[in-house]
């Protein structure tokens, strides 16, 4: 049953003390929203909030988080509950937009869940292959244990016979056991039970209502497959091109750039939102997605079918993310879309050397001269917002190039954003990412490795400062003042890790912020030393980029005002900032 859109939602929403937005933001922080620390509970896909506003009166010995996907649902919640409550404080229910299907970027461990309450969530019919998209479905049910308390429960009610059937199987390859089960809830005589709007309906229409409790079983995890096992090699080779890449700060300044490795069984393996290359191992820092079928979207479709085009690309990643029994359940890059049509082993970074190509308006020819003798092709494509757009252009700049020279290109450059290597070999992938930047730094007559070098130290009272004698003397120069740096950003990382985080002056900074004193050009940081870190990185590569491009004679080019507003209007961003530096 899909409600009508209310043009009071936002209205209702804006008002709401007990509304969170940008849910993920607040991973294992969701205990600290209550006046009282006590047992936690969820709900997913609260609908209307009949149940909850009764179940959360009642028991005010529980917090309760309720989340459903579509606001103007929520905003009906909103009104049952206060409702519910008349002139009583709310202060043990919150609620949220939250897509189930990436309640990973949501909730974890620290946030203290002990049950989740599903009740009457959409079937999916199994024979039109949509099972996977079930709210009891294993991958699903295997989210939800990466964040539930141990021995944790799974309230489940549904009125289709052949949802409930499949989900005891679940609840059972999940490692749940169900300790309650009827197929007649309102016969059983059991208690407590807080009927929604949507139970009695169909109890109304003479529906028997279908009902058990699954707790997470004692002794660890079910052997969901051997996914390590059969794909060990890939895994390994995509650590050793993950690491050779983002070991090096001029390859890469904190969580930018990002690798993938195609893995058996059409899946990928790609970098997840938010970390850092080097710290990908076999089984650490990356989310799995099926590659296949991205993959089959993007050559099957055109932007213009699209309303929305990046919410539709965001929607097939998010519906294509996969759970693996034993790796965490992250989100995968935001660039997820453009691995999936590459090759086997796709490294992308924010090198300097490449840059100094990418962020100068005369980018086909310094590429055209640096590369003419390369044994590989390449190609380019000019500045687009990451997302669904940028792989739609970079599809069709594989296709230009294969056609004008009968070889995909191996390299690809991305105008004011960074550089693409791939190959169906490993070490390949890392031999050409290594040429282009050789070939770049040369044709700006510098040497690959000759970045300098960054790092900040403590200097007491919860404080830290950078030690790069390069940076302090471009920013005590004037060369480089806070407008530049804040309002004429060179791609999209700049923005992401210098707004709200950086500025010019000369009292001690705040805490989260980095100042930097114009005198003497000396950054000092109110953050832990590996956000820090990053801030420090990448001024120093924004500083070596502009003064080589002017030394070469030419011409700096900037994000302009619409790409700047997509960026800080991002939501993939605002992620992967809160995760910069942990």
């Amino acid at each position: 049953m899909r409600m009508r859109r209310k043009p009071w939602t936002e209205i209702e929403l804006a008002d709401c003390p007990f509304l969170i937005d940008l849910p993920s933001t607040h991973i294992g922080q969701w205990r600290g929203f209550f006046r009282k620390d006590q047992p936690v509970h969820l709900e997913i896909g609260c609908g209307k909030g009949v149940a909850t506003a009764k179940m959360a009166r009642e028991n005010p010995g529980i917090n309760y988080i309720a989340i459903d996907e579509v606001r103007h649902v929520l905003a009906v919640s909103v009104r049952n509950v206060r409702a519910a409550y008349g002139d009583d404080p709310i202060d043990n229910i919150v609620f949220s937009a939250v897509d189930a299907m990436m309640i990973h970027d949501t909730f974890n461990a620290d946030d203290g869940i002990g049950r989740i309450y599903i009740s009457f969530p959409n079937p999916w019919d199994e024979r039109a292959k949509h099972h996977k998209r079930r709210l009891t479905h294993p991958r699903q049910l295997l989210q939800y244990r990466a964040f539930m308390q141990p021995g944790g429960e799974i309230w489940f009610k549904t009125d289709d016979d052949a949802l409930f059937t499949a989900s005891r199987r679940y609840f059972n390859e999940a490692g749940f056991e169900i300790t309650y089960l009827t197929d007649d809830l309102h016969a059983s005589g059991f208690s407590p039970n807080y009927v929604s709007e949507h139970e009695m309906l169909y109890t109304q229409q003479g529906k028997r209502i279908h009902f058990c409790i699954a707790k997470i079983k004692d002794g660890g995890t079910q052997n969901m497959g051997n996914f390590f096992e059969k794909n060990r090699a890939a895994l390994e080779n995509f650590t050793k091109v993950s690491t050779s890449v983002g070991a090096r700060a001029d390859y890469v300044q904190g969580g930018g750039g990002n690798t993938s490795a195609k893995l058996q069984d059409g899946m990928m393996a790609i970098k997840a939102s938010g970390y850092c290359l080097k710290d990908i191992r076999p089984d650490a820092a990356y989310a799995v997605l099926d590659y296949e079928a991205l993959r089959k979207f993007y050559h099957g479709s055109e932007p213009t079918d699209f309303e929305d085009v990046e919410k539709a690309g965001s929607d097939q990643a998010k519906r294509h993310t996969q759970v693996i029994e034993g790796l965490a359940p992250l989100r995968p890059s935001v660039e997820a879309g453009f691995h999936s049509i590459l090759d086997n082993y796709v490294a992308h970074s924010h090198s300097v050397y490449a840059n100094l190509c990418t962020c100068s308006k005369e980018l086909a020819d310094i590429a055209a001269k640096a590369l003419a003798d390369a044994d590989y092709t390449w190609g380019w494509v000019p500045y687009v917002d990451p997302g669904a757009r940028l792989t739609f252009s970079i599809r069709d700049e594989l296709k230009r190039v294969e056609a004008d020279t009968g070889r995909r290109p191996a390299a690809i450059f991305m105008q004011n954003h960074g550089l693409i290597a791939h190959a169906d070999d490993p070490d390949e992938c890392v031999r050409i990412h290594t040429d282009v930047n050789d070939r770049i730094a040369r044709a700006f007559g510098l040497v690959n490795g000759c970045f300098p070098e960054v790092s900040v130290r403590d200097i007491g009272d919860g404080l830290c400062e950078a030690v790069c004698p390069y940076l302090t003397e471009a920013l005590k120069s004037g060369e480089f003042t806070e407008k530049f740096m804040l309002e004429s950003p060179l791609y999209p990382d700049q923005l992401v890790f210098l707004t709200g985080s950086f500025a010019f002056g000369k009292d001690a900074p705040a805490e989260g912020m980095a100042i930097a004193n114009p005198e003497t050009g000396a950054v000092t940081f109110n953050m832990p030393a590996a956000k820090a870190q990053v801030i420090a990185e990448t001024l120093c590569a924004i500083v070596f980029i502009v003064r080589n491009i002017a030394k070469n004679g030419y011409t700096l080019s900037t994000l302009g005002e619409k790409a700047k507003q997509f960026i800080a209007n991002w939501e993939s961003e605002k992620y992967r900032k809160s995760l910069a530096g942990k």
